[in-house]
């Protein structure tokens, strides 16, 4: 397995290494980062807000609303990062055998850490690079090189630093969602690489189509408030595809896999919910009413799918679990994200019981009819309900948004399709040459032990 972690060390070293002479080539002349029209999704103008909101300062008239919005934005950043240290790795780590717990907890290190430094040499600039085109960017922020201290993001509503700052807490915690999708049976070398390659393949392209002022899907029309589709859709598919090619746990359906600790998962779902708020308040980049609305609809929006998934499972099966009522707060959660800062707080209350009821047929019902092992159920929750909320947009934002259905739709799909391929043609890669699944005495004896020579 060394030549896996030298492999890596070399793509990440050509990775610098290209970073370092695109500099050269790329440096731009020293001018302020010229203001494109806004973004119609991470940085939506006044007119799509659900309540009017002020009018844009520029950062040479207010300073002072400036510190106040970079702290904002600064401190959402770090809400988004305690989403996976600790959110996701406790409610993960809740969710598997014993005999992995370290190993998903690892697991969160190992493609967080991958994903910032794809983030800072390449994905950055392929997403954000103020020039390149509407499908992707060119190398002019390789290396994070060229951004001036008082730059103004590509749409002109923030300063780029702490936007930097920002987008990459969300190319983290989408990364890291996605190895829920193969837990328990995949080698750490192989999902370094993953976390090297996912977001420079997948998530960056999604990002620049969605969120850049020149993003094709952006211009057609396309909201995604704070990562229906950048995040949750996107890692919904990936993980699907995953799922198919890595195959199933031994022992898949002939046995119980019970998680080992319900009370991690349950405080990890705690944690997620309280990241949220930063996640999609923050994507507002301005402290103002427009973030208090975005926080008070993922609030409600966690309650309302919490009550959902509750009648829906005490309905159909007797009982409403634990597990059952943090999945509903999450599908709530992942439903209203796209559209946080498009609805009133009574639409936000229909956005959670969609989210809820769309994880729970994806979880549930939709689980058992393709039989794919989708371990913690990556597709089931956040495919489904980053889709439903994602198309639910064009239908339920309020009149001062120029939402299209058909448009929310068709983006939706396109975004699902290319994850779907291109995450299924890297894990297919990582596979053929021997750097993704453990064998099977290593799996049986659990990840933990095997990979980490440690134990709970």
């Amino acid at each position: 397995m060394r030549f896996v972690y030298v492999l890596a060390a070399a793509i990440g070293l050509s990775m610098c290494l290209f970073s370092a002479s695109s500099d050269a080539q790329f440096s731009p002349t020293g001018a302020a980062v010229p203001a494109a029209a806004p973004s119609a999704a991470i940085a939506p103008p006044a007119v799509t807000a659900p309540m009017t909101a002020p009018a844009t300062v520029s950062p040479k008239t207010d300073n002072a609303k400036v510190r106040g919005d970079t702290a904002w934005i600064l401190t959402s950043s770090i809400f988004v990062v305690f989403m996976v240290f600790p959110g996701l790795a406790l409610f993960y780590g809740g969710l598997v055998r014993r005999k992995n717990i370290i190993s998903i907890y690892a697991q969160c290190v190992v493609v967080a850490s991958a994903a910032t430094l794809a983030w800072v040499v390449i994905a950055y600039s392929i997403a954000f690079s103020p020039t390149g085109g509407a499908y992707i960017g060119d190398f002019s922020r390789a290396g994070l090189t060229g951004i001036l201290a008082d730059g103004l993001f590509p749409g002109g509503e923030a300063l780029e630093w702490p936007m930097v700052v920002f987008h990459l807490s969300f190319a983290i915690i989408t990364a890291a969602l996605v190895i829920g999708a193969f837990a328990e049976r995949v080698r750490p070398g192989g999902l370094l690489l993953f976390g090297l390659l996912w977001p420079v393949l997948v998530y960056a392209p999604i990002a620049r189509w969605v969120w850049h002022a020149d993003g094709w899907l952006a211009k057609l029309g396309h909201l995604d408030w704070a990562g229906g589709t950048v995040v949750h859709v996107a890692a919904g598919f990936s993980g699907l595809a995953a799922a198919i090619v890595t195959g199933r746990r031994i022992g898949f359906g002939e046995e119980a896999m019970v998680p080992n600790h319900m009370g991690l998962t349950l405080a990890g779902a705690g944690c997620l919910l309280v990241g949220w708020m930063g996640f999609n308040g923050g994507s507002a980049l301005h402290a103002d009413s427009t973030a208090a609305i975005a926080i008070v609809n993922t609030l409600v929006a966690g309650a309302a799918g919490a009550v959902a998934w509750i009648i829906i499972e005490g309905s159909l099966r007797g009982y409403a679990s634990g597990l059952g009522m943090a999945s509903g707060v999450l599908g709530g959660l992942i439903a209203i994200t796209p559209a946080a800062g498009y609805v009133t707080p009574l639409m936000a209350l229909l956005f959670g019981a969609l989210g809820a009821a769309a994880g729970y047929f994806g979880a549930v019902v939709l689980k058992r009819i393709l039989n794919v092992d989708d371990s913690l159920d990556v597709f089931g929750l956040h495919g489904m309900a980053g889709v439903a909320g994602s198309i639910a947009v064009g239908v339920l934002a309020t009149s001062q948004v120029k939402a299209n259905i058909g448009v929310q739709t068709f983006a939706t799909g396109v975004i699902a399709v290319y994850a779907f391929v291109v995450t299924f043609a890297l894990v297919s890669a990582l596979r053929a040459f021997g750097t993704w699944r453990v064998a099977i005495d290593e799996e049986m004896e659990g990840l933990d032990a095997s990979q980490h020579a440690e134990s709970v």
